[in-house]
């Protein structure tokens, strides 16, 4: 399990797509600061962390889709997982070494971004008298964030168990996750709810719950709800690690 998921640790890392998200990312957190023009007070750093937050949320999905779908397809279309599975090697290794690999790979870009967007609010901070920022709160945000791109990964995973082509379980995984945004935000404009929405809600990852950046950026977050959103974000990702599982164990490849 830990070989596969250090395997796909490693070939993740070298995608330049990750790469070219990163620096992306990076760039337009770095040129938040300088984006500024007029004088906002303290609402600078709001501005500073909304850019860095949308800066994450964008590009950490686009990689984690994107990653899942790649490597594990590829593993599909060449035939390759038919010779790992034929080894000792099970679903249960399968899935969660490359879960663990993918993560891994989100976790580094996550970290990269916090300490770009810590650098950056801290010299905003600075320039404001009387300013603050709050760390360790940016860096629970950062780290539900990353729960978040993991459910990500889970949903891919399960549609990539099911799908042989990468282009498939790409297009579906994006619209999953555009599912869940939009239902979200129909909700928050007074939509009413049907079968479909229902569906929608209890079986798709409630992206909602996490996404608490006004919280993070203005109030104190106690560690209890920080632990209860968390527990929700891993039992998710169990619930999705065990379905593709599943599904990889019934497949003729």
């Amino acid at each position: 399990m830990f070989i596969i998921s250090y395997n796909t640790f490693k070939e993740a890392i070298r995608q330049r797509l990750i790469l070219f998200s990163l620096l992306i990312a990076l760039g337009l957190i770095v040129a938040s600061k300088y984006l500024l023009r007029l004088d906002l007070g303290n609402d600078q750093i709001k501005f500073v962390f909304d850019f860095s937050s949308g800066a994450l949320n964008f590009f950490g999905i686009i990689i984690a889709v994107v990653s899942t779908c790649s490597l594990i397809a590829s593993e599909i279309e060449n035939k390759t997982i038919i010779t790992l599975l034929s080894k000792s090697v099970n679903s249960v290794d399968f899935v969660v070494g490359k879960y663990l690999g993918i993560v891994g790979v989100l976790g580094v870009f996550c970290l990269a971004v916090f300490i770009s967007a810590s650098a950056m609010l801290w010299f905003t901070a600075m320039s404001i008298d009387g300013a603050s920022v709050n760390f360790f709160a940016l860096f629970l945000y950062c780290v539900l964030q990353w729960l978040k791109l993991c459910m990500c990964v889970g949903v891919a995973i399960v549609i990539c168990s099911l799908s042989k082509s990468f282009l498939f379980s790409v297009a579906i995984s994006f619209m999953c996750v555009a599912i869940c945004i939009m239902g979200e935000t129909i909700a928050g404009l007074g939509g009413e709810d049907n079968i479909a929405s229902i569906v929608a809600k209890y079986v798709m990852p409630n992206f909602q719950l996490l996404d608490v950046s006004e919280a993070f950026i203005k109030d104190n977050i106690t560690l209890s709800n920080f632990g209860l959103l968390s527990a929700y974000a891993l039992i998710y990702i169990c619930a999705c690690s065990m379905l593709a599982t599943f599904f990889f164990s019934k497949r003729d490849f």
